[in-house]
């Protein structure tokens, strides 16, 4: 990592560099399994990582101090 972020590098080995880390630091995505691939699907519908599926949990209501006199 240290070569490829040395900016006094040569390109063509600071690219060598990134080329030889690119397996250490993402996966690929045909690697997955198919339950893999189908259990991150169904995250994506139910509404996982932060995304509003059709059957994502609604927001609770918020709830309010109302004062009575």
């Amino acid at each position: 990592m240290d070569v490829m972020n040395h900016e006094k590098m040569p390109f063509a080995m600071r690219l060598d560099a990134a080329k030889a880390l690119l397996p250490y630091m993402h996966e690929r995505v045909g690697e997955k399994g198919k339950k893999e691939q189908a259990a991150e699907r169904a995250k994506v519908v139910a509404g996982g990582k932060g995304s509003r599926g059709p059957f994502s949990p609604k927001a609770p209501p918020q709830l309010r101090v109302v004062k009575t006199e």
